[in-house]
């Protein structure tokens, strides 16, 4: 994510994937998130509204570390 490009379509990728699970009921994000959520949906925001500024080291440490995790409770519930 060195590219400024790829940071930002990483960015806005990450965000749009957040969007899409806001979309599914109460009942499946919690299943499937729990209390993580509200963490998850704060991390849309900040993207989403620009709060100050975007760092891209944080959104490089939540794809690493918190995406696999994210991904895998989607695909669990196919």
């Amino acid at each position: 994510m060195a590219d400024e490009i790829i940071a930002d379509a990483v960015t806005l990728r990450l965000a749009a994937a957040i969007e899409a699970i806001s979309a599914t009921s109460p009942a499946f994000r919690e299943q499937r998130f729990g209390g993580t959520w509200k963490l998850i949906w704060a991390t849309r925001n900040r993207i989403v509204h620009g709060y100050a500024y975007i760092d891209a080291t944080i959104i490089r440490a939540t794809v690493e570390q918190d995406l696999p995790d994210f991904e895998r409770a989607l695909r669990e519930s196919l």
